[in-house]
């Protein structure tokens, strides 16, 4: 607690590493200048387009990945820009990428050692050429309630689509929406709409990139509760496409009164011993709401994993705001800076 006349403007409450306990602290003497003290390792992951193995002009980050801190369980996730970077105790640490594309051919190096030993210590050339099986098509597209529908009411759909590819493409996403729903909007705007079906077009989708797209949906006063709700979408072209059932995606919900807006929701909700061992993938949704009185400039979302999963497995998918995410002892931390996140009596939809 801070009183108003001390002359201490900010006391960090945020730990500036995973494991620190002695914090620093704003004083009497320092006060207007809170320093953040924060010793890290960061570096690109990257596809190496010219298989130098160095990071040049041009060479598009590579998203597609996680990094791996030893010793220690800290795993964190690469922006789509292919930088990374994880606050860490003093220490010397072994950096390990992980990379989810079944394309590659190599990483080089396989592995950095970096050490921090004072506070304010900054390791930032951890760097990973990744080189990529050329001339590859492979687009996939993924699908997910941002809200519940509900009778009377709009909804939102999130949808996303990907190049998992090694080549730029070219081509469509195709919506279809359930008949028990009208279409209201979305950003951005479709260049066609017919009946229950929306399409975009897209060009120059670079390797890796993502691009998602916001859909509102209405649902009538007179659906009953527990109507099913089915969507699809798909990216094209498909009949070129390396993996094409991927292109595809299905989303399936009911319509619903009353709800929690704040909800963890995994598709399947089931696996079997067989599917286990096949190695079949959990699709996690995390949906959180501003329920305060003004807009939210900073939002941290903490889940305890379970230790059935294989934290090391984790890919992320898409997120409606941009943030950055790492896992610490099986605990997942996402943080959304600057989300300037309404408040739900402004912004209810």
């Amino acid at each position: 607690m801070i009183a108003s006349d001390s002359g201490v403007d900010c006391a960090p409450n945020i730990p500036p590493s995973v494991n620190t306990t002695n914090l620093p602290l704003c004083g009497f003497y320092n006060a207007g200048i809170c320093p953040f003290y924060s010793p890290s390792i960061s570096g690109h992951v990257f596809h190496d387009l010219n298989t130098n193995g160095t990071r040049d002009p041009g060479e598009v980050g590579f998203g597609q990945a996680t990094v791996q801190f030893a010793p220690g369980n800290t795993i964190t996730g690469v922006m789509n820009s292919g930088f990374y970077a994880q606050a860490l105790d003093s220490g010397t640490y072994a950096i390990t990428p992980n990379v989810s594309n079944p394309y590659v051919l190599s990483i080089s190096p396989t592995s950095h050692s970096a050490s921090l030993v004072n506070i304010n210590d900054v390791d930032s050339l951890n760097d990973f050429a990744v080189q990529l099986q050329p001339n590859v098509q492979d687009l996939t597209t993924d699908l997910a309630f941002l809200s519940h529908a509900r009778p009377g009411f709009n909804n939102m759909v999130h949808l996303s689509y990907r190049n998992e590819g090694t080549i730029t493409m070219s081509g469509t996403v195709v919506f279809h929406f359930d008949d028990d729903q009208s279409w209201n909007s979305s950003t951005p705007a479709p260049d066609m709409i017919s009946g229950n079906t929306a399409t975009w077009n897209f060009t120059d989708l670079e390797l890796g990139e993502q691009r998602q797209i916001f859909i509102s949906l209405h649902t009538d006063a007179s659906v009953i509760l527990g109507t099913a709700i089915d969507h699809d979408a798909v990216a094209e072209p498909v009949n070129t496409d390396q993996t094409p059932a991927d292109n595809v995606a299905f989303l399936s919900g009911e319509v619903v009164g009353a709800f929690d807006p704040n909800d963890i929701s995994v598709l399947p909700s089931e696996l079997t011993s067989a599917q286990v061992a096949a190695g079949e993938l959990l699709t996690y949704t995390i949906r959180f709401q501003n329920t305060g009185t003004y807009l939210a400039e900073r939002v941290i979302i903490t889940d305890t994993l379970s230790s059935d999963l294989v934290w090391s497995s984790v890919e992320f998918i898409a997120s409606s705001h941009p943030c950055s995410w790492y896992i610490h002892d099986g605990t997942l931390r996402v943080t959304f800076e600057q989300i300037m996140l309404p408040d739900s009596t402004s912004n209810e939809p």
